[in-house]
């Protein structure tokens, strides 16, 4: 996929996901794009906590997947791009 591609060749992880559509994220999904109309381009990106956030939790909890915020800026700056 295009997008992927595009978020790797900007040194940043990404794969794409065909579980990632729960209710809500589906529902925000739809939405959205009713709103936007016939003919908009767009895309659904899920991105994970950045690590400044898992940081600062609790010590001693388990810790959740993660990435520095400047590397998320970079995957959506290359998506965007894209589309």
């Amino acid at each position: 996929m295009k997008l992927v591609a595009a978020i790797r060749k900007a040194g940043v992880p990404a794969y794409v996901s065909n579980h990632a559509g729960a209710y809500v994220c589906n529902t925000l999904m739809y939405e959205a794009l009713h709103a936007a109309g016939p003919g908009v381009k767009y895309a659904f990106i899920h991105l994970p906590l950045t690590t400044e956030m898992v940081l600062a939790d609790e010590p001693g909890k388990a810790l959740a997947p993660s990435l520095p915020l400047s590397l998320l800026v970079k995957a959506v700056e290359a998506a965007i791009k894209v589309i």
